[in-house]
């Protein structure tokens, strides 16, 4: 996910003078490249033996395509990753038990907004519905969003593949 949120952070960026909706919507908080940084800096994992499975390669070509063809559509992307924030709050909350880690660096990406989880949540929808993309700019962001949902699915199962067994 380091590689995705990476590439999609940067191409948010770079996309975001292209339509009004990108200052709307982004919110510096949307950010999660450097908790990812940070979670597997605790978790002993260097960046440089960060290697992409096939289905993170296809995921990345994916953004780079949505950024050079039409960037408003990068909103669908970001708006799975941050709507997949409600449910990796309860997963945080399981391995910070089952491993003893406390709230911050081993956790945080899945719980980036603590607290403030539902209401950032909520901020985030009304800031879509409040843009008025065009009924061309809404079909591209949905398909951009169901593509990064089979993304995450493809991702997780090919890891899921590769784990050790036991993990």
């Amino acid at each position: 996910m380091y590689l995705v949120h990476a590439a999609l952070e940067q191409a948010v960026r770079d996309a975001s003078g292209s339509h009004p909706g990108f200052s709307t919507v982004v919110r510096e908080y949307h950010d999660r490249e450097q908790r990812l940084c940070e979670d597997l800096a605790f978790l002993g994992v260097g960046l440089q033996n960060i290697t992409p499975v096939e289905a993170t390669t296809a995921t990345l070509t994916d953004i780079a395509r949505a950024a050079a063809d039409r960037p408003i559509a990068l909103l669908g992307m970001l708006y799975v990753l941050e709507g997949s924030t409600n449910g990796s709050k309860y997963i945080a909350r399981a391995i910070r038990k089952a491993y003893q880690i406390e709230q911050g660096p081993g956790v945080s990406y899945l719980d980036p907004h603590g607290e403030l989880q539902g209401d950032r949540w909520q901020a985030f929808k009304t800031d879509m519905d409040s843009v008025g993309f065009t009924e061309s700019e809404s079909e591209a962001i949905i398909a951009t969003a169901k593509g990064m949902f089979r993304s995450i699915t493809e991702i997780s199962d090919e890891l899921s593949l590769s784990a050790p067994i036991g993990c």
